[in-house]
C-alpha cells in the first residue's frame, strides 16, 4: 500500500473528533478504521527505518512496538 503519512496522520486527527459526534456502529467502524491507519503508519515506518526487512521481522517489529505478547 502506497500512502502519504502525513495524510494519513491528518486522516486519523480528524477521525478523532468525529468520534465524538456518532455513535453505535458507525463509531465502532471508525476505530476500526483509524487502528488500521495507526498500523499502516506503523508498517510504512518501519520499513522506511530498514528498507528491505523480511515479512517476518516486519511482523516481530510490528508486535514489539504495540506490545503485543504471543
Amino acid at each position: 500500500m502506497i500512502f502519504n503519512e502525513a495524510d494519513e496522520s491528518q486522516k486519523l486527527l480528524v477521525s478523532v473528533s468525529q468520534l465524538r459526534r456518532i455513535k453505535g456502529s458507525e463509531s465502532l467502524e471508525s476505530m476500526v478504521d483509524m487502528i488500521d491507519t495507526a498500523l499502516n503508519i506503523c508498517i510504512s515506518s518501519v520499513k522506511s527505518e530498514h528498507p528491505g526487512i523480511s515479512e517476518k521481522e516486519l511482523i516481530k517489529s510490528i508486535k514489539k512496538i504495540y506490545g503485543i505478547r504471543l
